[in-house]
């Protein structure tokens, strides 16, 4: 599944084991965020272990990392194994996977 605009992509593998997000998103609110990040969701209720790949990701604002949050809660309820693989170039990212893995103590953050 892929769901694309000029400003970012987010497409999720077809076997449901990986996801990838791109680009920059400043959609207007957390509800926004549902159609891109749809794809996501609908995997965690399939799988056991999904990496979400954000290392691409130059900018997510307040609203994105919100949904990014409700996923995370989301793996927990569902006790899917989550992996997310963030850039150490881009400062946001794991400053805000750290505040993230307190929702989640099982959600594994790797950096590159």
């Amino acid at each position: 599944m892929i769901n694309e605009t000029e400003d970012y992509k987010v497409i999720v593998d077809e076997d449901g084991s990986e996801a990838f997000i791109s680009g920059i998103m400043r959609l207007q609110s957390p509800s926004a965020y549902e159609k891109p990040f749809e794809g996501i969701i609908n995997t965690l209720d399939k799988c056991e272990n999904l990496l979400i790949n954000i290392e691409e990701l130059a900018f997510l604002n307040s609203s994105g990392i919100s949904s990014l949050a409700r996923i995370v809660l989301k793996a927990r309820q569902l006790n899917v194994s989550l992996i997310i693989k963030c850039k150490q170039e881009i400062p946001w990212q794991e400053k805000t996977l750290t505040s993230l893995a307190k929702l989640y103590p099982s959600l594994e953050i790797q950096t590159s």
